[in-house]
């Protein structure tokens, strides 16, 4: 395998993590296809395809054909687009901001040879089709691209690219290590490069969902006051409110404080503020949380008695609605763990 073939090869590797199951069939499209979209049922007939068009305008859809769940965010900031390089940097540095403040996300980035591209992986299972006050909404015009757009729309500001139309069925990436045919017209760096990658978090769907709610509600019935959109019914089923530091902590280890933090923060966060219901997702989340602290220090005293603790104590907060911990709280009433999150940079 040569040098270009093994690095596009891991390059798309990565891109597959994040794609839900099943990767595929998947469709691919090239320079050679004149950008055409063709089905793949794997990735050596993906690499094959890429490689026969001498690795020009390499791209792969961020959704499998068969696939009907939004669960990928795309936004692209074009420097066309744009008065100066401050003003382009700026709306990448808004628009990461945007997510990590709203989502508690990190995204993977990349450049195009002419703009940036983000795109986030998101817990979304739900075809928004099935969602009658969206059908309702959007006339069943594809609730799910709508919601792509939206989404594009709000997190980088009305800074993306208007020129890009996010669908499921056309949302085609680049392959970092591939090259951009323009830019290599030009006689300039044509290669896609990645400059930050996805940290493998999946920001919850319905942290969007009572914002694209209330948009298609302004597009709908402009007169009706921002007030009275938000205190909508679905709003009310889908609330849920991110806390940056704990969503920052579930994707991180630690060594020490593990049942504090699983009893006093992490499931209350998963029932209350989360509104997650369903005991297996619950206890997935945070025995995936425990393994990762496993690897640095082994579980005391066993997996199987924390994991049954897991459920003891989702059962707890169920019934009783008991709130996480505040950082405030957790700093008065535990401030070894306090230090030690505030050390590996959670709080």
């Amino acid at each position: 395998m040569d040098k270009t073939t093994a690095k596009v090869q891991s390059r798309l590797e990565f891109i597959l993590r994040h794609f839900s199951n099943p990767l595929f069939p998947r469709k691919v499209s090239t320079a050679a296809t004149e950008n055409k979209q063709k089905p793949v049922q794997n990735i050596t007939d993906a690499m094959n395809c890429f490689q026969e068009g001498s690795w020009l305008d390499s791209r792969i859809a961020a959704f499998g054909i068969e696939q009907t769940n939004p669960d990928l965010i795309f936004i692209d900031l074009d420097t066309e687009n744009f008065a100066s390089l401050r003003s382009f940097k700026l709306a990448l540095a808004t628009t990461l901001k945007n997510i990590k403040n709203k989502l508690g996300g990190f995204p993977t980035v990349y450049w195009s040879g002419r703009g940036y591209h983000i795109i986030l992986p998101i817990d979304c299972p739900v075809n928004l089709e099935n969602v009658k006050e969206f059908v309702a909404l959007t006339d069943n015009n594809n609730p799910n691209n709508k919601f792509l757009r939206f989404v594009e729309r709000y997190l980088s500001s009305n800074k993306h690219d208007k020129g890009n139309y996010p669908a499921m069925r056309s949302c085609m990436l680049r392959v970092p290590g591939s090259l951009n045919s323009k830019c290599k017209a030009a006689g300039v760096d044509a290669e896609v490069k990645i400059i930050q990658k996805w940290d493998g978090h999946r920001p919850d769907y319905r942290l969007l969902i009572g914002s694209f709610y209330a948009d298609l509600v302004g597009q709908r019935f402009p007169s009706v006051p921002n007030k009275k959109r938000s205190s909508s019914n679905i709003l009310k089923n889908y609330r849920i409110v991110v806390v940056p530091w704990i969503e920052k902590l579930l994707q991180t280890p630690i060594e020490d404080y593990r049942k504090h933090a699983r009893d006093l923060i992490i499931i209350p966060y998963l029932v209350v503020n989360r509104g997650l219901t369903d005991k297996d997702q619950i206890a997935g989340i945070v025995m995936h949380w425990a393994d990762k602290c496993a690897e640095l220090k082994r579980l005391d005293p066993s997996k199987r008695e924390f994991a049954h603790r897991v459920r003891s104590r989702t059962y707890e907060v169920m019934q009783q609605r008991v709130p996480p911990m505040k950082l405030d709280t957790l700093k008065d009433k535990n401030p070894e763990l306090y230090q030690n999150l505030k050390l590996s940079g959670e709080v």
